[in-house]
């Protein structure tokens, strides 16, 4: 048939363009769906899950929806036959009220959208809103209500509400009608979450059984992908990965036969490897022979131009003789050494210019490495050293180093003599702890000549009680830990010494660590503070005994107040006490009078107990600080407990500022120490910082923190007032510095903290300060409770 022209033949080319897009789309998807065995069984799976679990959702959703409704019509009717049931007697009654109340009551419940009660003829004889009394309801209710006149009628059933009426019979005689309007909002509410959960239950079960699906998928392809990766790994040089064939299954077989043809692979090509090895190893080795010998050559050229380079740049003289004394070789130095030239010096001969002529010799014939000597020179004192070459055990020359050593004696006569002048002892020792050196005052200072001491151990000089305390400090100082930034190079402290004679002296020692014949050692300054000592307990006390003055006024400050109010309290007490006993013999008095005599009695007994108690407090707080401040024996005590009753000691003085104090301690925290130095401690802080950091009246904060680490206290104390500067900062534990002189202070109150952890509590302590950033000083405590 021909093909007519027209309309059809027109739009051939654009349906064969559809038909081969949809071709296209079907091949992509197809391709997509067909990459993979894991993706197939995937989407296979999960889509079987899906319609199944859709199926079941949809049935339920539905069946859900039919349930509801059928439980609000039997929920209606059931209120309807208790409202008729229970409204009988009150229309029989006529008992309009009972009517309003019973239909008040019911239209409470939530799903009640209206209740009434009707008369056969379907007029409104009671209801919920009294306006509704007395008229008609709809006309196509009341036709409704006269057919079926016996028994509940559903009037109304939607998804929005439900209209049911029950009959009201008194023996089988009609008397009206009791009409319910449920409301199905409640219902479609639970419908609509019955829906979104069915939804919700939905996707989840999808998304595991696509996961489901999709482990198993992977489970049966993981196999075959390291098939995969395993030829791919082979196909790059790696022949050592193996597929994994513990499988019984045709998988575990295939990745078996595909193992042992990599096996048999591998080996064919380790042999051929071994024979490439060999033949590239002959010819490396003979490169290798070659490239030794230039390189060989090369070496010994430039060791030579080393040895020509250090024989005439040297400042030492250097003699090299043969296995026959005979001179080879004389440097430079050597020329202007001994002031002759190196003809000259061949020609006499290098024996003449040493005390013993046998002195090559000697060191040729018995093989003595080492041999030296000094003498004097032409106005210079020359230190001559030789030792002796070898080759396969036997002697083939000397070398005789030549060095002049003038200076080094002089400046070593000058050293001597500067130690043994020194107005402070000098004790050196090495890192064993022997004594190399010791000078005429440190003999003077501890009694042992030097002669005597030199050679014995350094703890002579230490008390028993002290010396592992000593031996830990020097052991760091001698060897710092490894990776240490902060390793001290100094270590200044005071402590005690010991006499030949056994007493015991305060001393200062600065500690440096030296270098002594090539080994680490210690060099110990060393002042006698026996005197200094006697001069800081008198300041020491002295600032006690003015710290316990100030103490003392803030006390009775304190007192001041509670024994006021008591006296206050007593007084109208008193009062009131006097004018009960004249109403009492007067006139009588009534019961209201007495009541309110006892009241103010309890109020005033009240008060007055309260300034006792608060007075026993103060002057308990008081005795507390006293007996320790004047014990000096060692205790077990609390810091936080001590601290507290530092705060309250001055209180008074805080009450005027703007500043808070906080105490960062554990309650149950205790060490072995003096508690009344500890005390003294903390009250001169608080005071450094109330008259130095602070302006007055000014806000601020003061924390006292305290941890224990290992057997030690810890205690850092804060504020965040105007801070030093660095030279302040490091006077500040200077005696008699200040920077209030003008207002009073006598430079005495951080002398004494530093003396009190130093010496009283055998602790450290150090600041840190900038201006304008507060202070911090950092204290450490030993706890002498293993000691004791």
């Amino acid at each position: 048939m021909t093909p007519v022209p027209g309309k059809n033949q027109s739009d051939r080319p654009r349906s064969d363009r559809v038909t081969n897009l949809g071709s296209a789309v079907f091949a992509r998807i197809r391709r997509f769906l067909t990459a993979s065995l894991r993706r197939q069984w995937t989407l296979g799976a999960a889509s079987v899950y899906t319609v199944l679990i859709g199926l079941f959702i949809f049935d339920l959703v539905v069946s859900q929806k039919e349930f509801l409704e059928r439980q609000s019509e039997r929920h209606a009717v059931n209120l309807s036959r208790l409202l008729a049931v229970s409204s009988r007697s009150k229309l029989i009654a006529n008992d309009r009220i009972g009517v309003a109340e019973m239909l008040h009551t019911l239209a409470t419940d939530r799903d009640v959208q209206s209740i009434m009660l009707l008369s056969p003829q379907g007029e409104v004889i009671g209801h919920e809103d009294p306006q509704r009394i007395g008229t008609l309801v709809e006309d196509a209710v009341r036709q409704k209500l006269r057919q079926e006149p016996h028994q509940p009628v559903v009037l109304l059933s939607n998804p929005l509400k439900v209209d049911v009426a029950t009959p009201i019979l008194d023996q089988k005689r009609m008397i009206g009608w009791a009409r319910i309007i449920l409301d199905r909002q409640v219902n479609q509410d639970e419908w609509q979450r019955v829906v979104r959960n069915g939804w919700i239950c939905t996707f989840a079960a999808i998304l595991i059984g696509a996961l489901f699906a999709r482990w198993m998928a992977h489970d049966m392809t993981t196999e075959l992908y390291q098939l995969l990766k395993v030829a791919e790994a082979t196909r790059k040089g790696r022949r050592n990965l193996r597929a994994p064939d513990a499988r019984p299954d045709e998988l575990g077989q295939l990745a078996t036969g595909f193992n042992r043809m990599l096996d048999a692979l591998t080996k064919k090509e380790r042999s051929l490897i071994k024979i490439q090895h060999r033949l590239e190893s002959s010819r490396q080795e003979a490169r290798n022979a070659a490239r030794r010998l230039s390189v060989s050559h090369a070496f010994m050229h430039q060791e030579r131009n080393k040895l020509h380079t250090i024989l005439h740049s040297t400042r030492e003289g250097i003699v090299i003789t043969d296995a026959q004394g005979e001179i080879i070789l004389i440097n430079p130095s050597t020329e202007r050494l001994l002031q002759k030239s190196s003809e000259q010096i061949e020609t006499e001969g290098f024996d003449q210019l040493v005390d013993d002529p046998d002195f090559i010799r000697n060191c040729l014939e018995h093989e003595e490495d080492g041999r030296s000597f000094t003498r004097s020179y032409k106005g210079r004192i020359l230190h001559f050293y030789a030792s002796t070459f070898r080759e396969e055990g036997a002697p083939v020359g000397t070398a005789a180093l030549i060095r002049d050593i003038t200076e080094e004696e002089r400046l070593k006569e000058e050293r001597n003599e500067i130690i043994d002048r020194a107005p402070f002892g000098i004790v050196v020792t090495d890192d064993h702890g022997i004594m190399r050196v010791f000078n005429p005052e440190a003999t003077r200072m501890f009694g042992h000549a030097a002669h005597e001491i030199l050679g014995q151990s350094i703890s002579m000089l230490i008390p028993e009680d002290l010396r592992k305390r000593y031996a830990t400090r020097f052991e760091t100082l001698l060897h710092p830990a490894s990776g240490d930034q902060m390793t001290q190079e100094t270590l200044a402290f005071e402590s005690d010494a010991l006499r030949c004679d056994g007493i015991r002296f305060p001393m200062r020692i600065a500690v440096n660590r030296m270098q002594l014949d090539g080994r680490a050692a210690l060099v110990g300054m060393i002042v006698d503070m026996t005197e200094e000592k006697i001069l800081q307990e008198d300041l020491i006390r002295s600032e006690k005994m003015a710290g316990l003055g100030g103490m003392v006024a803030g006390v009775a400050h304190e007192l001041n107040t509670p024994v006021g109010i008591g006296i206050t309290a007593i007084s109208e007490l008193q009062d009131r006490t006097a004018d009960f006993e004249t109403l009492l013999q007067s006139e009588g008095i009534s019961e209201e009078e007495l009541l309110s005599h006892i009241d103010s009695t309890k109020r005033l007994v009240e008060l007055v107990q309260l300034s006792l108690g608060r007075t026993a407090e103060l002057v308990q707080n008081f005795k507390s600080v006293i007996t320790d401040q004047s014990s000096e024996r060692l205790r077990t005590f609390r810091p936080r407990a001590s601290v507290e009753v530092s705060v309250q000691t001055l209180q008074h003085e805080f009450e005027s500022t703007g500043l808070s104090i906080e105490i960062l301690c554990d309650d149950s925290l205790e060490i072995r120490n003096d508690p009344g130095a500890f005390t003294q401690i903390v009250i001169n802080l608080l005071s450094n910082s109330l008259l130095h950091g602070f302006a007055p009246g000014a806000s601020g904060h003061i924390q006292m923190a305290f941890e224990r680490q290992e057997d030690e206290l810890r205690f850092i104390y804060r504020d965040d007032g105007r801070g030093m500067t660095e030279e302040t900062c490091h006077r500040m534990f200077d005696p008699f510095f200040t920077t209030r002189r003008d207002q009073g202070s006598r430079g005495l109150g951080m002398h004494t903290v530093y003396n009190l952890v130093t010496q009283t509590l055998g602790g450290t302590i150090s600041c840190q300060s900038q201006p304008g950033q507060g202070v911090c000083i950092r204290i450490h405590i030993p706890d002498l409770l293993k000691e004791s």
